[in-house]
């Protein structure tokens, strides 16, 4: 990250947050969170006029980084309901399977 300028670090960590983002480097992202903290606790309240351009970039960024983590949010709600219905699917036929072995234990 930029040591010199405070607002291009904060356009290199949204970048690397994006990258980490779309390749489902969820923990690494989380990760993050430190470093945008102590970055924005040394930022003025107001930021300066020549700041504007960088803020702007990080500002698409972000939401392209809220884009891709709301995808993979839907990715992940989609498998956990699939596997949902697979244990059931599962413990169905794993009562019709004791059912068949109690029938076949009472006729030998």
């Amino acid at each position: 990250m930029s040591l010199v300028d405070p607002y291009a670090a904060i356009v290199e960590l949204a970048e690397r947050e994006f990258a980490l983002a779309r390749d489902g480097r969820l923990e690494e992202l989380c990760a993050l969170a430190p470093a945008w903290e102590d970055l924005t606790a040394s930022l003025p309240a107001r930021a300066p006029a020549h700041a504007r351009a960088r803020l702007e970039r990080a500002a698409q960024l972000q939401e392209r980084t809220r884009t891709q983590l709301l995808g993979r949010r839907a990715e992940m709600l989609g498998e956990l309901g699939a596997a949902a219905r697979a244990s059931r699917a599962a413990d169905g036929y794993a009562r019709i399977a004791r059912g068949l072995i109690a029938r076949v234990d009472r006729s030998a």
